[in-house]
């Protein structure tokens, strides 16, 4: 009796264990190649689902849709990545990127680095190639309004085109 008691203590403890650590989160984090990341709030309900290939994470107003393979990991967080508190890694890609009267300029890259726009979806809008300057001029005038994301190399941009 006394070692069924304890067992169902221990179970007990478990449960408010692992309840604490998840209450404290309050995001979803979806990390994909290329440095594409979404979150979403936990009080928006996001649903995760895999069918035929593909990850899908869904809420009523925001949705993203990738090839299984393209997702690098995904998490739960008690801050929004986009306040910048977490820092995941440092960046040492020598590619620098400047906005200038609408147009993100990228200098320092590597011969032939493809320079991707991608919009908030992560559907790709466009890739570019690095001219022999090792330059790319990404004019956000050709882009849909909105929030875009654009990689060069590891260094990626989020940019509200307006």
């Amino acid at each position: 009796m006394k070692q069924k008691f304890t067992r169902t203590v221990l179970l007990c403890l478990a449960i408010l264990s692992f309840q604490a650590v998840f209450a404290a989160a309050q995001f979803l984090i979806v990390n994909q190649e290329g440095g594409i990341r979404a979150t979403f709030a936990l009080s928006d309900y996001p649903v995760i689902t895999t069918a035929n290939g593909e990850f899908e994470v869904a809420t009523a107003s925001k949705q993203i849709i990738a090839p299984l393979n393209e997702i690098v990991d995904y998490r739960f967080s008690e801050t929004d990545p986009g306040d910048f508190s977490e820092i995941d890694e440092v960046n040492t890609d020598p590619a620098t990127g400047k906005i200038i009267d609408g147009h993100v300029v990228f200098s320092g890259l590597n011969a032939n680095v493809s320079v991707t726009v991608y919009d908030i979806a992560g559907r790709v809008i466009d890739t570019l190639r690095a001219d022999a300057d090792n330059c790319v001029d990404v004019d956000l005038s050709a882009y849909p309004h909105g929030i875009i994301i654009i990689t060069a190399g590891n260094t990626s941009y989020k940019v509200l085109n307006k």
